[in-house]
């Protein structure tokens, strides 16, 4: 009888322990909650999701985008396409990127406009010149790796766009300067403009091309002149090496050198020299060779000549030299310390 009561009070002291079946529903039961929580979004972005305004509520967007040709359009087509699928990926986009923000921009950014979705109005636009704003415009032949927003960012927005971007003289040159072979090059300026449009504002070419041109056309890109000017243009005035290339500090050099260089005709003060080559005259008068040794003690300090010569320029000559303590090598020091 006590054994009995013993082994009942046992029983009664043991944990009750879930089988594996009853763990195996509970595990499904909490998955398929947080697969519908997870989905939910998705559901709801469906057949509605948040309006535009709700973020995009100042009174100067809504005037900007008011007094655009695009006002018609509606967000959704635009942002996200004129396709059911594309709109549908669109809403989940903003439901899952703007306002549940679990995904960054994995899926695309719902700010900004694809080509395709441009194109849906503006197929022909690669079928013909256009013309607007006193400009002509082959887009079939001028926009390899550019997209629209890249000069058209402000048709809807205006200057209330997150990033305005929009087309200028630049954008243009710097394509055609870099395929000189592929556009040809002119100065005719009908090619592209009819009149002298206002319009199209202060830029950096109306400024380096303006009345006060001789002292203003080297403000600019000079990288462009080449779509319109030919590759000598320059160098009537300037001499050679001009206009300079990136890399032509190194070049500079042999340039300077040339009988019909004139740095002078921009460099007029010393300075820009100086900040090298330690006030020496460069380039280096006909008799420097006689007078460099004098100049080459004054130098051993700020190492000035090795701007331009390295050691071995020196061993050229003084190599054959028989020194006190042993002839120059081109590990000497030179000049002496």
């Amino acid at each position: 009888m006590a054994k009995t009561k013993q082994q009942k009070s046992t029983r009664q002291r043991k944990s009750p322990r879930l089988s594996d079946g009853r763990i195996m529903r509970a595990s499904v039961w909490v998955a398929s909650v947080c697969f519908i929580v997870a989905l939910l979004p998705a559901a709801v972005g469906t057949v509605w999701i948040p309006s535009c305004e709700t973020c995009h509520n100042s009174e100067d967007f809504h005037v900007q985008t008011e007094l655009r040709s695009h006002s018609r359009a509606t967000c959704i087509q635009c942002h996200g396409g004129m396709g059911t699928g594309q709109q549908w990926q669109y809403r989940q986009r903003v439901m899952y990127q703007m306002v549940i923000p679990v995904f960054g921009n994995l899926s695309g950014n719902p700010n900004t406009v694809a080509d395709d979705n441009c194109l849906v109005c503006h197929a022909d636009i690669f079928a013909e010149t256009t013309f607007n704003n006193g400009l002509f415009m082959n887009h079939d032949a001028g926009i390899d790796g550019h997209n629209c927003v890249d000069c058209h960012s402000t048709v809807t927005h205006g200057i209330q766009s997150r990033f305005p971007r929009t087309y200028n003289m630049n954008s243009c040159l710097t394509c055609h300067a870099a395929n000189v072979g592929r556009f040809g090059t002119t100065n005719d300026c009908s090619l592209c403009h009819e009149g002298n449009h206002e319009s199209v504002g202060v830029t950096e070419v109306r400024m380096t091309h303006g009345s006060e041109w001789r002292t203003t056309h080297a403000m600019g890109n000079l990288n462009t002149c080449w779509a319109c000017h030919p590759q000598d243009y320059c160098v009537r005035c300037h001499g050679v090496g001009y206009p300079h290339s990136p890399n032509y500090i190194s070049a500079h050099g042999r340039d300077a050198t040339d009988a019909n260089a004139d740095c002078a005709s921009c460099h007029q003060n010393t300075q820009w020299c100086d900040d090298c080559h330690g006030g020496h005259e460069m380039p280096h008068p006909d008799n420097f060779l006689q007078d460099h040794a004098q100049i080459a003690d004054h130098v051993i300090d700020d190492e000035s000549c090795l701007v331009c010569h390295i050691q071995n320029d020196c061993a050229a000559c003084h190599a054959a030299h028989a020194h006190p303590g042993g002839s120059f090598t081109p590990e000497s020091r030179y000049p002496h310390r």
